[in-house]
């Protein structure tokens, strides 16, 4: 039934967010079990294996998280929630950053940045730009780095989006200060 599975979900929530992860991830299996055999609760499911790569994420079980992430990116495409589809690859480029493995987080990073601009999704856009300038200071490549943050900057300037800016200063000065200029991450 949708409803029992919807309840789980919201169980898991919860216990993610006072970080019970044994919890949550106990009550998204569940609810994963009542979402699968209801075609009505397809988007659900997707949901509910976008949390479960979250809580792995956040236990730095990067690969296992990746496998959730995809179960959730495919019934997110199908479903045709282009929103949901990309915050799932960002996601998966994440836990390619974590893995060290850059060139695989550019490239889905790309891919985000690509797909929200066909969308004019003005806030992925923005993170898309950040993120490509994180995984370009772990090359060692800080100017092409700061033009990414330069960017998305300035979307999240046009959108008003505080929370972005506010992420993207942090790492935007972040990154000046591993390239040696303390004053410029001070200046931002």
């Amino acid at each position: 039934n949708k409803w029992i599975a919807k309840s789980f979900y919201q169980k898991g929530v919860i216990y993610n967010q006072y970080f019970q992860y044994k919890e949550a991830l106990e009550s998204y299996e569940k609810g994963a079990d009542f979402a699968k055999n209801e075609k009505s609760a397809e988007e659900l499911l997707g949901r509910i294996y976008h949390n479960t790569g979250l809580i792995y994420f956040n236990k730095d079980q990067y690969k296992k998280a990746i496998t959730y992430h995809w179960k959730a990116f495919e019934i997110f495409t199908k479903s045709r929630n282009d929103n949901l589809a990309l915050i799932t690859l960002n996601s998966i480029g994440a836990n390619y950053t974590r893995l060290n493995d850059y060139k695989k987080a550019l490239d889905y990073y790309f891919h985000v940045l690509k797909i929200s601009e066909k969308l004019k999704n003005e806030q992925q856009i923005g993170l898309a730009f950040g993120n490509i300038g994180m995984v370009l200071k772990h090359l060692e490549r800080p100017e092409k780095a700061y033009s990414y943050f330069e960017k998305a900057t300035e979307t999240h300037q046009k959108i008003n989006n505080t929370y972005g800016l506010i992420n993207n200063y942090n790492n935007y000065g972040n990154a000046k200060d591993s390239n040696n200029d303390p004053k410029g991450a001070i200046e931002l």
